[in-house]
């Protein structure tokens, strides 16, 4: 199981960063629309996704406390990310600058900034801006294959991430780190090398690392 990096909730693992296509368009949509406005207000940004904010923060509304869902776009329990300090007043478009509202108190926030909001800001603004980015940025992802065909960090579970496909069957195995994901790579592809079917692999694989 994993999080999905648009609404939170876990659903079985299956490579995707989303647990939808209905979650991966509004995801898609929602990050247009930031690189959009910090364009318009020259925001500074940083890579970030709302599994972030859920992590830190939970699902519970910032300001009314409420439980948030994505369920249902039309009710005020619907989840918002807020910019804590608006881009239209100096904030930046990175995690440390974003909390969950509910669509009703985002609503009546709009482009204010409230107290509350900027006691939080201050408690999660990094000291080193700057450096603070940069790191954000040089963050392994989904495209980082470490020069290696078929490794890659899988963001959403937190570990590096084997793959290979036989037969248009695809089989993944999960590594906790860089090097292991490296080796079991190269064991999956001799096996595939050898004849031996996308299932034999996934089985003799997670017998291997539960050695």
């Amino acid at each position: 199981m994993k999080c999905c990096a648009g609404c939170g909730k876990e659903f079985p693992y299956s490579g995707k960063k989303y647990c939808g296509d209905d979650c991966a368009a509004s995801a898609a949509s929602r990050q247009r629309n930031r690189a959009r406005r910090s364009r318009v207000y020259e925001s500074i940004r940083a890579p970030y996704d709302a599994l972030d904010i859920i992590k830190r923060d939970g699902v519970n509304c910032c300001h009314c406390g409420i439980e948030t869902q994505t369920t249902n776009q039309d009710e005020d329990s619907f989840r918002n990310l807020d910019h804590i300090i608006p881009l239209s007043k100096g904030g930046h478009d990175c995690d440390y600058n974003i909390q969950i509202l509910c669509f009703r108190c985002n609503n009546l926030k709009g482009s204010q900034l409230f107290r509350v909001d900027f006691e939080k800001a201050e408690s999660l603004w990094p000291c080193d801006v700057s450096g603070y980015i940069e790191k954000r940025r040089s963050r392994p992802n989904k495209n980082n294959k470490s020069g290696v065909a078929g490794v890659f960090y899988g963001k959403g579970v937190a570990k590096w991430i084997s793959r290979i496909e036989v037969d248009k069957v695809r089989v993944e195995i999960l590594s906790a780190d860089k090097d292991s994901a490296i080796l079991k790579r190269k064991i999956m592809k001799d096996m595939a090398k050898d004849g031996k079917t996308a299932l034999q692999i996934k089985k003799e694989m997670l017998s291997y690392a539960a050695k």
